[in-house]
């Protein structure tokens, strides 16, 4: 585990390492979503990424590129919330 886990109530529930935050209405693309990150999951360099709570990049678990969740933290949610 990372040093810093001052921020574990900030993980997103779900499978995933983002939060919707609202999908909008876009000319090009017909709907945009918006999304906030885990605060543990960051962009490296070539296009990696890296969850640093984990510490564990996506050269090693390649879910991580496609920003699925591996800390399993918040996986099971109420959709009520």
């Amino acid at each position: 585990m990372s040093k810093d886990e001052s921020k574990l109530n900030e993980i997103p529930y779900g499978l995933y390492c983002y939060t919707i935050k609202e999908i909008v209405e876009d000319k090009i693309y017909g709907v945009r979503i918006r999304t906030k990150l885990c605060p543990y999951y960051v962009y490296l360099d070539e296009g990696k990424s890296k969850c640093l709570l984990m510490n564990v990049d996506s050269d090693e678990d390649f879910l991580i590129d496609d920003q699925v969740k591996i800390c399993g933290y918040n996986e099971d949610f109420d959709e009520d919330v």
